[in-house]
C-alpha cells in the first residue's frame, strides 16, 4: 500500500497541504485523470452482470420461443430474363415504335418489376387459381358477403396477401428478374410463382398486339397528313420556278442521299456569272499591262521582258559584247588605240538605238493600259446594274429552295411510312414477346421461416444492448459507494483502509488462536488489510500519529465495531499497550463478541463500579485491555459528555499509547458528536454498496460543524474480485500452488 491513500483530496476544505505535499497531490490528480472511460464503463457492467445476464438470458429464450411459435412459411422462387427489343416490332431508324413514348434499357427492369407487382397481374393470378376461396388470401366475416372478384373487401384482402407473400427483385449486373413467392403452403407457391410468371408473358402478348395495331391506325393518319403536305409543297416550288424563269423546273422525288437531281438555274442568274467572270478576266489584264508600263518606265534596263521585243534584246547583247572588247584593249592599249576608239562610237549608237526603241515601247504599253482600264469599267457598271435587279430575284430563289426541300422532306417521310406501314399488317398478325423464362418455380421441401436463428441472434444483439443500457441505469439510480474514489469523493478525505468482504456468516476477528499458516486466503486477506490500515493510520500523521482514535460509521451495520477491535489487535501486535473502550451503549456487542462479562463504561461512569473491575484483558493479549458498555443506560449522551468521562479519557491516555473507541453511528444518535470532541480523530467506516453517498455527505457535515478532526475513511465489504482491485494482484495474492506450499507473497506476509 503506497503513502499517496493517506493523503486528504484537494477538495477537502478542512485540509490544507504542505508544501511537501504537493508533488504528491499533483502526482495522484495525474493518475485520477488518466482513468479510462472504457475501463469504467467495463467495471459498471462487471458490477451489473447479473441484470445484463438476467436480460440477455429472458430475451433469447423469449426470442426462442417466439420463433417457435411462428407458423412454417416456404419459399418457392422463378426467374425470367427480360431480353433486348423483339425483332417483330416496328423499327424507326435504331429504336422499336413500342419506344416512342420513351424508356431506355436502364429504366426497363424497374418498369417489368412495377408491372409485375401491379394489382391487376395480382388480381388475374388470383382468378386463375381461384385464391378468392383461399382462407389464407381471402378470409371474410359472415357479413361481409361472399368471397370473389365482385367483393371489395376480398379483392382487398387478395391484393393485400399478394402484396406480403410476393417479392420481385433484380439480379445486380444483369437482365434477370427473379420472382420469389412465401406461403404457409410449399405446393400453393409453386403455383402462385409459375402461374404469375405465365400471366405476365401472357401480358406481353397482349400488349404488344395491341400496340402494334395501335400503330397501324396512326401511321395510316399520318400518312395522309403527309401526302397533301407533300402535294402542297410541290405547287409551291413549281411556281416559283415559273416565275424564276429557270432552266430546270421539272420536280423528281429525291435520290436516296436525300438530295434532289439538280439545281435550280436562271438566265438572270448566268448572265450575272457571265459579267462577274468578264470583270475578273479584265481585272487581271489591266494590273498585267500595269505592271508592263511601270517596268518600262524605270531606267533598270535588265528588268524589261526582251522576250517581247527581239529587236531590243539583239541591241542589248551586241552593246554588252562591245563593252567586253573595249574592257580587253583598255588593259593592254591606251586610250588613242584605234580599236579602242572604234569600239566606243559602236557603243554610242548602241545606246541612242536602244533609247529610241524604249520610247516606242512605252508609248504602246501607255495606250494598251487605258484601253485595259477602260474595259475594267465597262464591265464593272454592267455588274453593278445587275446586282440591283438580283434583289428580288434572289429572295424569289430563296423561297423556291424552300419550298422544294419542303417537297424533298415530306416526299421521304411519306415513303418511310407507307414502308412502316405495309410491315404494320404483317406484323399485327405475330405475337412477339421480349421475356424469357429462365427458371419455372419448384415446389420447395425445406422451410424458409420461421428462421431460429436470425430470431436467437436478434434476441442476443437486443439483450446485449438492454443488458447494456439496464446496468447503466440501475447503477446510475444506486447511490450507494461501491468504491475508494466515490467515497473519496463525498467525504472529502482520503481512504487510508480497504477491508475485503467478509464470507457468509458474520464478521472476521483476528483473534481466532489458530497459526497463519492454517487460516484461509480470505481470512489472511482480511490480516493483511487491517495491517495496512494501522500502517496507514500512522504514516497519515508521521511522528505524532493520533492516540485516542473513534471508529464510527453513518449508519448501523458498517462493521465500525469489528474495524474497531481488528484495528486494536493489530495496534496491540506492535507491543505497544493499546485500551478498547466500548462507547457504543445503547447496542453493546463486546460481552458477546469478546466474551467479556461483568461491570463496564457505563457502571464506571454512573459511580457504581470502580475502574480496575471495568478494564479486561484478553487472553493471549497482553498489550491488549478492553473496556465494555456493561450495562445499557437511559441516557447514554448525558454519561459521555460527563466530567468522568473526559477524566477517564485523560487518565488512560497516561497509560495506553493507544485508545480505540468503538461509537455509535452518527446518522442515528447524538453520541459521537460528544466523542469526537474528546478525542484526536474520527475514522469513519463506510460499507461498500450499502451505504447511500447522501448519508455519508451528512454525517461528515456533523462531524465538521462539531470541530471534530476525521482522519479518513475505511471502506468495508470490498470485492477485491473485480476488476477494480484485481487489477493489483488483491484476489491471487494469498493463492497457493497445486503442491499445497506456500508461494513468495506468503513467505513475505508481514502479518506474520
Amino acid at each position: 500500500m503506497t503513502t499517496e491513500n493517506f493523503k486528504p483530496l484537494p477538495t477537502d476544505p478542512a485540509y490544507t497541504p504542505r508544501s511537501d505535499d504537493s508533488v504528491g497531490i499533483e502526482l495522484q490528480n495525474e493518475l485520477d485523470s488518466d482513468t479510462s472511460i472504457l475501463y469504467e464503463a467495463w467495471v459498471v457492467l462487471r458490477r451489473r452482470r447479473y441484470w445484463v445476464l438476467i436480460l440477455l438470458g429472458v430475451s433469447i429464450v423469449t426470442s426462442f420461443i417466439f420463433a417457435k411459435l411462428q407458423a412454417k412459411e416456404f419459399d418457392s422462387t422463378s426467374a425470367i430474363r427480360i431480353l433486348e427489343s423483339n425483332s417483330a416490332d416496328i423499327q424507326f431508324g435504331d429504336s422499336p415504335a413500342s419506344n416512342l413514348l420513351g424508356g431506355n434499357s436502364e429504366t426497363k427492369i424497374q418498369t417489368e418489376m412495377s408491372i409485375l407487382n401491379s394489382a391487376t397481374l395480382a388480381l388475374r393470378v388470383a382468378d386463375v387459381l381461384d385464391l378468392y376461396q383461399n382462407e389464407t388470401f381471402s378470409k371474410i366475416g359472415k357479413k361481409e358477403g361472399l368471397p370473389g372478384r365482385a367483393n371489395p373487401t376480398s379483392v382487398y384482402r387478395i391484393l393485400k396477401s399478394m402484396s406480403k407473400a410476393v417479392r420481385v427483385s433484380a439480379i445486380p449486373h444483369t437482365d434477370n428478374i427473379t420472382i420469389t413467392v412465401r406461403t404457409h403452403s410449399p405446393q400453393l407457391s409453386e403455383k402462385i410463382a409459375n402461374t404469375l410468371v405465365d400471366e405476365y408473358v401472357e401480358r406481353g402478348y397482349q400488349v404488344r398486339f395491341k400496340s402494334q395495331e395501335g400503330i397501324s391506325e396512326w401511321l395510316a393518319k399520318q400518312l395522309g397528313d403527309l401526302r397533301q403536305q407533300t402535294e402542297a409543297a410541290q405547287s409551291r416550288a413549281l411556281e416559283y420556278g415559273k416565275k424564276l424563269d429557270l432552266l430546270n423546273t421539272s420536280l423528281v422525288a429525291p435520290n436516296q442521299t436525300g438530295g434532289a437531281s439538280g439545281a435550280p438555274e436562271s438566265l438572270a442568274t448566268q448572265r450575272l456569272l457571265g459579267l462577274q467572270q468578264a470583270l475578273t478576266l479584265a481585272e487581271s489584264d489591266r494590273l498585267i499591262k500595269e505592271a508592263q508600263f511601270k517596268v518600262l518606265e524605270g531606267s533598270d534596263l535588265n528588268a524589261v521582258p526582251q522576250q517581247n521585243d527581239p529587236v531590243l534584246s539583239a541591241l542589248l547583247t551586241e552593246r554588252v559584247n562591245a563593252m567586253a572588247q573595249l574592257q580587253q584593249y583598255s588593259l593592254k592599249f591606251g586610250p588613242n588605240y584605234s580599236r579602242i576608239k572604234e569600239l566606243k562610237t559602236d557603243i554610242d549608237q548602241l545606246n541612242q538605238q536602244i533609247d529610241l526603241d524604249l520610247g516606242n515601247e512605252r508609248k504602246k504599253a501607255s495606250s494598251e493600259l487605258n484601253a485595259a482600264r477602260e474595259a475594267e469599267g465597262s464591265l464593272q457598271k454592267a455588274v453593278d446594274a445587275s446586282k440591283g435587279t438580283m434583289q428580288q430575284h434572289q429572295t424569289d430563289l430563296i423561297q423556291y429552295t424552300i419550298a422544294q426541300r419542303d417537297f424533298e422532306s415530306s416526299y421521304a417521310l411519306y415513303q418511310g411510312l407507307l414502308q412502316k406501314l405495309k410491315e404494320a399488317g404483317v406484323l399485327a398478325g405475330l405475337h412477339a414477346n421480349d421475356v424469357e423464362i429462365i427458371d419455372r418455380a419448384l415446389v420447395p421441401i425445406y422451410k424458409s421461416a420461421p428462421n431460429t436463428s436470425l430470431y436467437l441472434l436478434v434476441g442476443l444483439g437486443f439483450g446485449v444492448v438492454a443488458g447494456i443500457l439496464l446496468a447503466f441505469f440501475v447503477d446510475s439510480l444506486d447511490t450507494s459507494i461501491l468504491d475508494i474514489d466515490v467515497l473519496e469523493q463525498s467525504t472529502g478525505v482520503p481512504s487510508i483502509g480497504t477491508i475485503p468482504k467478509a464470507k457468509a456468516g458474520g464478521s472476521v476477528t483476528l483473534n481466532s488462536g489458530l497459526p497463519e499458516t492454517e487460516l484461509d486466503n480470505s481470512t489472511r486477506r482480511t490480516m493483511e488489510s487491517y495491517w495496512a490500515l494501522r500502517t496507514a493510520l500512522l504514516l497519515s500523521h508521521a511522528g505524532s500519529p493520533p492516540r485516542t482514535i473513534a471508529i464510527t460509521s453513518a449508519v448501523p451495520a458498517e462493521g465500525k465495531t469489528t474495524t474497531a477491535i481488528n484495528l486494536a489487535l493489530t495496534l496491540a501486535q506492535g507491543e505497544d499497550r493499546v485500551l478498547l473502550m466500548e462507547c457504543d451503549l445503547r447496542r453493546p456487542t463486546f460481552a458477546q463478541r469478546l466474551r467479556v462479562e461483568g461491570a463496564g463504561l457505563t457502571q464506571y461512569l454512573a459511580g457504581i463500579k470502580p475502574l480496575s473491575e471495568c478494564i479486561r484483558t484478553l487472553p493471549e493479549q497482553k498489550f491488549l485491555d478492553v473496556i465494555p458498555a456493561g450495562l445499557t443506560p437511559p441516557n447514554p449522551a448525558q454519561l459521555l459528555g460527563s466530567r468522568q468521562f473526559r477524566s477517564l479519557l485523560e487518565e488512560m491516555r497516561s497509560k495506553y499509547k493507544f485508545i480505540i473507541l468503538d461509537s455509535p453511528p452518527i446518522a442515528s444518535v447524538s453520541d459521537v458528536q460528544i466523542i469526537a470532541a474528546e478525542v484526536d480523530g474520527v475514522l469513519l467506516v463506510v460499507r461498500s454498496g450499502s451505504t447511500s453517498r447522501h448519508i455519508v455527505q451528512r454525517s461528515c457535515r456533523m462531524l465538521r460543524q462539531t470541530g471534530a478532526r476525521l482522519l479518513g475513511c475505511v471502506l468495508n465489504g470490498i470485492d477485491f474480485r473485480s476488476d477494480k482491485y484485481g487489477y493489483y494482484g488483491y484476489s491471487n495474492y494469498y493463492a497457493r500452488d497445486t503442491r499445497g506450499t506456500e508461494t513468495t507473497e506468503d513467505k513475505h506476509d508481514i502479518s506474520k
